[in-house]
């Protein structure tokens, strides 16, 4: 089943089927239930996770679970890191004004 909207069994009239682009994801599979110690397990897991191409990185912003009879599977898109423009690092900071704290009661 590809998941357009001709092939999908009957669904419930008030679901919102949404089909997103062909992306790059890692995948994480936790058996058993799910539980804040594996849910944690499983960000760490992906956070620490080294995409192939050097300039990617995993979006966890868009962390999908998937629960399976067996277990949960986890996964999140391998994105590309955005362009930021390179700045003079050499020059001199902008100061903040000084914050001083009051140290009587």
């Amino acid at each position: 089943m590809d998941g357009t909207p001709a092939t999908l069994p009957s669904l419930p009239a008030d679901l919102i089927v949404q089909t997103s682009d062909a992306h790059d994801e890692l995948s994480v599979f936790m058996p058993g239930r799910n539980t804040m110690a594996k849910y944690c397990t499983v960000v760490l897991r992906l956070l620490d996770a080294v995409p192939p191409d050097g300039d990617r990185f995993v979006d966890l912003a868009r962390l999908c679970q998937e629960v399976r009879p067996d277990g949960v599977l986890s996964s999140a898109p391998v994105e590309r890191r955005p362009e930021w423009p390179t700045e003079d690092l050499s020059a001199e900071p902008a100061r903040s004004p000084d914050i001083r704290r009051s140290t009587t009661p």
